[in-house]
């Protein structure tokens, strides 16, 4: 299962902060073909990366780097 990480966030300015869930999102993208393309490759890269975490690093050192 993933595991959220528990960081905190700093900012040197003032910055507001906006959420926007997964449906909206992908409704508003609906418009903007490309812009869909590119948002389901980052969900497909993000999904293979978080099954290899659960991989030895080992096998995959190269794909997900970690921080």
């Amino acid at each position: 299962p993933f595991r959220l990480r528990r960081l905190s966030a700093r900012a040197v300015t003032y910055i507001e902060v906006y959420r926007i869930s997964r449906e909206d999102l992908l409704d508003l993208a609906d418009n903007y073909p490309i812009a869909t393309s590119k948002i389901r490759w980052a969900a497909i890269k993000l999904a293979i990366c978080r099954t290899m975490v659960q991989v030895p690093p080992l096998l995959c050192p190269h794909f997900c780097a970690t921080a």
